[in-house]
């Protein structure tokens, strides 16, 4: 699919994120978000998702 620009993996048990960029050369560069104030930044559609909003409710164990 070569529309998809960041692909973001969502982990559930703790708080955590893996993004997947596409890189203009070719294949995903790979980044981690962990934490509680995490901010990860989307410029791809000119956002930001704070892991408060994301985990809002959640609790871990």
């Amino acid at each position: 699919m070569s529309s998809l620009k960041v692909l973001l993996l969502v982990e559930s048990v703790r708080p955590r994120v893996v993004a997947c960029r596409r890189r203009a050369a070719g294949g995903f560069e790979v980044e981690e978000y962990t934490g509680r104030d995490a901010v990860i930044a989307l410029p791809e559609i000119e956002a930001e998702l704070p892991f408060a909003e994301l985990y809002e409710g959640t609790a871990f164990a």
